[in-house]
């Protein structure tokens, strides 16, 4: 895939007077723009639940998973299938699917994919593994 961007848009619905609020503080140049305001937001905000975060991450029962972009092509699929090993993935970040990637290997290797973030597959990848 060439698309490896490492950001996702996302919609907001936001009330009017919030809305005015967030215009005033740009306005006054506390912030570059309404993205800058809430980028950093969300930033805080992740940040104050960074304990908890992390508490859920270490609970995780998968013990296959991986924090980052992490990309799966047949070559992995294939060194999966020598091991003879069933593989699930738990992601948190970016998950890349490669274009041409094996349907039939996948399915024979592959049992489950969950991600937490992002993902570029194939919409028939997509659907087998309901992402």
């Amino acid at each position: 895939m060439a698309d490896n961007v490492k950001t996702e848009k996302l919609t907001l619905n936001i009330n009017a007077a919030d809305l005015a609020a967030i215009d005033l503080l740009v306005e006054q140049g506390f912030y570059r723009n309404r993205t800058d305001f809430m980028q950093q937001a969300l930033h805080s905000r992740l940040d104050s639940n960074s304990a908890q975060l992390a508490a859920l991450l270490q609970r995780k029962e998968s013990a296959n998973w991986a924090m980052g972009i992490i990309h799966l092509g047949n070559d992995d699929l294939s060194r999966y299938e020598q091991e003879r090993r069933m593989v699930s993935f738990t992601v948190y970040g970016m998950l890349v699917v490669a274009d041409d990637i094996d349907l039939t290997l996948l399915k024979q290797v592959v049992q489950n994919i969950k991600v937490y973030g992002i993902v570029r597959a194939p919409k028939t990848v997509k659907s087998i593994y309901q992402m």
